[in-house]
Parts: C-alpha cells; sequence; structure tokens
C-alpha cells in the first residue's frame, strides 16, 4: 500500500479490537481502545452513483453533535460538515463536498439509502518504541459485519503498511463496498432493480417477459420519487422505462399474440402521454440558466416573470401526475399479467438469431429513414428519424447480452453521435414552441416589454439552436451511414448490411 490515508478491510461479525492486537506485526501493540455508539444515516442517490464510484456519505449523530462525513475510495475522510444536509442537490453541498462529489452526483438528489445503530471502536498501534504509527477502528452494525480502518500517521506510512499486509494476511479482505449494502432488508432503500441476463438458448417469449417485468419494475420504483419530487431523474427514469416498453413491443410486435401486445401498447402509450407535460416543464426550468446566459448582458433578469409562470405551471401538472401514477390505472399496469406473453412460443428460430434479425431491421430503417431526409425535409422527418434511432439504440440494449460486448460498444457509439444531433435539434424545437406560448401567457397577462423581449431573444436562440443542429445533421448521417460505421453493424448481428 503507498501513500493512502485510510485501508478498509471487512470482517466477520463480532470482530473486536483484540482479535486484531493479536495479528500485528511483532513488537506492536495496541493502547486506549474505547467503544462509541451512533445512529448512522447513510445517503445516495437513487442509482448509488457515490457507492458506484466508491464513495460512501453519511449522517452521525443528532441535534447539535450531528456531523456529515463523506469518505474517499481509499478510506480516508475527504469532508466532513457540522451538521446534517438539509437540501440535498448537489448545488446545495458544502464547499468541500460539492467540489469532491457535485458533478457524479449531477442532477440527482441525495436519498437515504439506509440507517442502523453502528459501534465504533478505535485504538492506536504503537510500536517497539511506544510511538504511535497508525490509528485502528472497527465499525460494526448488526447484519452487515465489522469494516476495519488503518489510519496512518504523518511520517509512518511504511510502518502503517506492515500493520495493513499483517491484517491482510489473517485473511481479512480489502473493500471499498459501503457497509450500508449489507445491510438487512428493513434497513437498506430503494434498490434499483437488477436487469435481466439473456442467455442464447431463451425462449423468445420468456426473454421478453422478463424484460418487460424489469421495465415495470423500475417504473413502479421511479414512481413514489416522480410523485415527491426529490429529483427530476425519477421521472425521467420512469418515461425512458415507458419509452424501453413500448419499442419492444413494436419491434417484436410481428412474432407475438396481438391480443396480448395491443392492450398493453395502449397502456403504456397512455402513461408516456400523461407524463409528457411534468417532464416538459422539468426540462425548461433546468434549460433556464443557460437560456438566461445567452442573452445578453441584463436581459437574463428580464426572464424573471417567465421563470415564475414557468414554476407555476410545473406545480400545477406534477399534481396531476402524482394523481396519474397513485392511479388504479397505473397500478393495473406495472401489475400487469406477463403470464400469456411467457408462454408465446413464436417460430423463430433462436434468441439470438432473432435479435440479429430485430437489430438489423432497426438499422436498414434508420439509413432508410435517414437517406430520405433532404435540405427541404421538415423538422417532423428529423423527428421520426430520432424515434427510429431510439428503437435501434433500445434493440441493442435489449439482447447485449448475446452479442460480443466490444462489437455492442462500438455499435452504440456509432449511433450515439447520430442522436446527439437528433436530440439537440428536437430539444430546440420544443423548447421553442413551448416558450412562445409561454410568451403568449406573459403578453396577456400585462408582465411588462422586458420579459415580453427576453423571452423573444430566448425564442430565437432556441431557433439558432436548432439550425446549427439542422444544418450538421447531414454530416453527421453521412458518417454514420459510412462503410466502416456500416462494418460495425455487421460485426454486431452477423449479417450484411444492405
Amino acid at each position: 500500500m503507498s501513500d493512502t490515508p485510510a485501508s478498509l478491510g471487512t470482517a466477520p461479525d463480532g470482530s473486536h479490537i483484540a482479535d486484531l492486537g493479536q495479528i500485528l506485526p511483532a513488537g506492536h501493540g495496541l493502547v486506549t481502545a474505547k467503544s462509541s455508539r451512533y445512529r448512522r444515516i447513510w445517503l445516495d442517490t437513487f442509482d448509488h452513483r457515490l457507492a458506484a464510484s466508491g464513495f460512501t456519505l453519511y449522517q452521525q449523530g443528532a441535534g447539535r453533535s450531528a456531523r456529515t462525513f463523506l469518505v474517499g475510495p481509499e478510506g480516508g475522510v475527504m469532508a466532513v460538515f457540522e451538521g446534517t444536509l438539509a437540501k440535498k442537490m448537489a448545488g446545495d453541498l458544502p464547499k468541500e463536498m460539492a467540489k469532491v462529489i457535485g458533478k457524479l452526483l449531477g442532477l440527482r438528489a441525495l436519498l437515504e439509502v439506509g440507517r442502523a445503530a453502528v459501534t465504533v471502536t478505535s485504538a492506536a498501534v504503537v510500536d517497539e518504541l511506544d510511538k504511535t504509527i497508525c490509528r485502528l477502528w472497527i465499525e460494526s452494525a448488526e447484519g452487515a459485519g465489522s469494516r476495519v480502518s488503518i489510519v496512518p500517521l504523518t511520517g509512518y506510512q511504511t510502518e502503517a503498511d506492515l500493520v495493513c499486509s499483517a491484517v491482510a494476511a489473517a485473511g481479512l479482505s480489502w473493500s471499498q463496498r459501503p457497509m450500508w449494502l449489507d445491510l438487512p432488508e428493513g434497513s437498506r432503500h430503494g434498490d434499483p432493480p437488477l436487469r435481466p441476463t439473456l442467455v442464447p438458448e431463451e425462449r423468445a417469449g420468456t426473454a421478453v417477459a422478463r424484460l418487460l417485468a424489469h421495465l415495470f419494475a423500475q417504473i413502479e420504483l421511479n414512481a413514489p420519487g416522480a410523485i415527491a419530487r426529490h429529483d427530476t431523474e425519477f421521472l425521467h427514469d420512469l418515461r425512458v422505462a415507458v419509452r424501453r416498453g413500448r419499442s419492444a413491443l413494436k419491434l417484436l410486435s410481428p412474432l407475438l399474440p396481438p391480443d396480448e401486445i395491443e392492450p398493453l401498447a395502449a397502456e403504456l402509450k397512455w402513461l408516456g402521454d400523461v407524463t409528457t407535460a411534468a417532464r416538459d416543464l422539468d426540462v425548461q426550468l433546468l434549460q433556464l440558466p443557460l437560456v438566461r446566459s445567452s442573452l445578453p448582458s441584463h436581459w437574463g433578469n428580464q426572464l424573471d416573470p417567465l421563470a415564475d409562470l414557468l414554476a407555476h405551471k410545473r406545480r400545477q401538472s406534477h399534481k396531476k401526475l402524482a394523481q396519474h401514477l397513485s392511479s388504479e390505472r397505473f397500478w393495473g399496469l406495472v401489475g400487469w399479467d406477463l403470464g400469456p406473453l411467457q408462454a408465446a412460443e413464436p417460430d423463430c428460430g433462436s434468441l439470438e438469431d432473432l435479435a440479429a434479425g430485430i437489430i438489423a431491421s432497426a438499422h436498414r430503417r434508420v439509413l432508410r429513414r435517414g437517406g430520405q431526409i433532404g435540405d427541404d425535409s421538415p423538422p417532423e422527418s428529423l423527428h421520426s428519424l430520432r424515434k427510429r434511432c431510439k428503437e435501434l439504440r433500445y434493440a441493442i440494449e435489449f439482447f447485449s447480452d448475446l452479442f460480443d460486448p466490444a462489437a455492442v460498444a462500438t455499435a452504440i457509439k456509432e449511433l450515439k453521435v447520430l442522436q446527439d444531433n437528433l436530440g439537440e435539434h428536437q430539444d430546440a424545437e420544443v423548447h421553442a414552441a413551448m416558450l412562445a406560448k409561454l410568451g403568449e401567457e406573459l403578453y396577456a397577462s400585462d408582465a411588462g416589454p422586458g420579459a415580453i423581449l427576453a423571452t423573444g431573444m430566448a425564442i430565437a436562440a432556441m431557433a439558432e439552436r436548432q439550425a446549427v443542429a439542422r444544418s450538421g445533421f447531414h454530416e453527421y448521417f453521412v458518417r454514420f451511414s459510412r462503410p466502416a460505421a456500416r462494418a460495425a453493424f455487421a460485426s454486431l448481428t452477423g449479417r450484411p448490411v444492405r
């Protein structure tokens, strides 16, 4: 171990400082052992971004003694905040924490992911001369095992490394896994559902049913966060799961019973429709700081009436959204009986052949639609192509387990460049259209000439963004349809691209 502020290990339940004292290097010992018990609450995003990157964030204690700790991937405490975090978005974090994890959080809120009573036992490790070289802690929570931390004093890194080696040699495993991930159910909250892994010999009906069950689980788990408005990503992820479900049914519709597919497709369309308005308003408010910065000097402040109107409309829209996500129709959808789909036995050969055919067909549709778009084509043609690109992307991701990971990554990389261009074009068009409607409402409400003019300038800026994206489309599509990109898809599916 080289120059690390701390090292983490896992130990069996019931481990004690005395146990570790027996395995220290010769001539070393433990002094001043003491134990304390704390109430600890762990925080992370709904999709566990901190844990995935090796970070642990927890609040410990209560009242005036409460403190919040950020522990880094190497086990060292990177920041401490006196108190608890009242607001849990990246922009609300204390500066020292924001520097480390602000970008990692993005638009996601910090939520409670686990809580437990934790016993912390500490001691000093001394060498032959009774000099303290490092400090040692054992943290234990019932059902989650123990964690060993060894923190060297300045100038004693080499000696502390010997202690770490002795501890490791005794059978303790070094780990960056946060303790809260090992808490028993009831103490741990909101684990996202694991994506099912497909296997080549699986029946098509079974594969589709398992994929849909996973998507329905994502919809159900994201719904409470969307209703509570913890952050905008809950609604976004819910809608992505809806789109993926609709695409799966569309791509596989020729192979599955229509009387099972059509009612389910209608319900997914309903959920997509009733969540659109709230999501559009979320995006408008997320984009507003960028819109303000795009306007000359003081004109950005003239958009305050627009911001107030957007916030009011979003509150109204989210009230309706909450009603839809709490309705019997919603719960009927997420609890849909997928048994008949699972029992379906389409005559389509192996699942791998089916997947290759679906991806190849989706790719051909993108090439055909894109090749028909010219300089005079209406914006709707690019929007239609964008939807076909999403279908292709979802098809690749649905069946990625069946193909070479490198080929999957290359195909998605080629597609994503085109998707980004089409997304920029569509987003700018939607924002401009919504701003135009809001501008009419501002005019009717006597918001003042400054707000009207600034909104008009914002519409013009969005129109310019759309024009820039539109002018670049041909270059991006030529890149996507070039021989090397076609070869990447042929390598993925094992089928020639015509």
